[in-house]
């Protein structure tokens, strides 16, 4: 009859759970990081509107101010490169077509694009504020797992309308 021993049994089951339990924890930090950073898009942007909002007029380094907080509110998470910011003053022009009477951008490459839903807000007498805060989520476990990307794009559009006047103007 061959010895019997039960000593070794949970050493085994342990080993035979582990890779499910390491992949259920990459997988609760990579959603919770991605989450983490789509939140802190949506704060920045939000933040940002209501900032220029407020103004009477902007000017460079108050705009520049501005990128800064959104950087700052970003942080730690942020990967300055995979930031984009652009922030704008839109309003009709004599034909009714919505220009941009200035802008501020940083590492953004939406140029001179005025986001349609824009010209639902505008009348002839106002302007609206446009924010758009793009982000670069980088995961933090970035194996190569087929169907999920190593980088997520985020992007947060905020649209707010002057509150002391009706357009605010850029000083410089």
């Amino acid at each position: 009859m061959l010895f019997v021993s039960n000593r070794g049994i949970a050493a085994v089951e342990f080993a035979l759970f582990l890779p499910f339990i390491i992949v259920i924890w990459i997988g609760v930090v990579e959603l919770t990081e991605w989450h983490l950073s789509s939140r802190k898009v949506t704060i920045a942007t939000l933040s940002a509107s209501d900032l220029i909002a407020q103004k009477i007029d902007v000017d460079t380094e108050s705009l520049n101010n501005i990128v800064t907080a959104i950087k700052e509110i970003m942080k730690p998470s942020l990967i300055e490169q995979n930031l984009g910011i652009f922030l704008a003053s839109v309003s009709l022009d004599e034909n009714g077509d919505p220009k941009i009477d200035w802008k501020r951008e940083a590492n953004s490459s939406n140029g001179n694009t005025i986001p349609k839903e824009v010209t639902t807000l505008l009348t002839a007498t106002n302007s609206i504020i446009v924010t758009i805060v793009n982000y670069r989520h980088i995961r933090r476990f970035a194996y190569d797992i087929p169907g999920i990307p190593n980088t997520i794009e985020i992007t947060e559009k905020a649209f707010s309308l002057p509150r002391r006047v009706q357009k605010i103007v850029r000083t410089d």
